[in-house]
């Protein structure tokens, strides 16, 4: 209950990069188990809870994937590509870890359906300001998905 408020309040304050209040267009929780979490080259596996996959798609076109590891990692981008109906790539252009937006470079790309199976594949590294200091956020987690999407409530 804890992670699914979470990600509410995620998915319910300001879209990924939009800088104000944008309207959820859906979101959906999608089961299944993560294959593997790595963040900044060391492995979460263990901290990524296997029931908390959240898509979502804002009304200013940009996209998002939600992973619970204990904190909120998000990859969100606005340049998306369905090749086929089992293929489809997001570009990130920024994460969101625990509440605070990291300009970033990445994508993400689900292989399968989500109806059925699929595996959702997300990587991305942060792109700090020159001459921060700051090293570079790194994510990479793989989600097998293994059922039909739930939507979230007030979806």
């Amino acid at each position: 209950m804890k992670t699914t408020l979470l990600l509410a309040a995620l998915l319910c304050g300001a879209a990924p990069g939009a800088g104000a209040q944008v309207a959820v267009r859906y979101a959906v929780n999608i089961p299944g188990t993560c294959q593997s979490a790595s963040i900044n080259g060391e492995d979460h596996t263990r901290e990524c809870r296997a029931d908390h996959l959240v898509n979502a798609a804002y009304t200013n076109g940009r996209a998002m994937f939600a992973f619970n590891m204990g904190t909120v990692v998000a990859f969100a981008g606005n340049e998306e590509r369905q090749p086929a109906t089992d293929r489809y790539l997001l570009r990130v252009s920024n994460l969101n870890v625990a509440g605070t937006r990291l300009p970033a470079k990445g994508a993400c790309t689900v292989e399968g359906k989500l109806k059925d199976q699929a595996t959702v594949t997300c990587q991305a590294k942060s792109l700090p300001a020159e001459g921060s200091g700051e090293p570079p956020f790194e994510a990479r987690i793989v989600y097998r998905a293994s059922g039909e999407a739930q939507p979230l409530p007030g979806n």
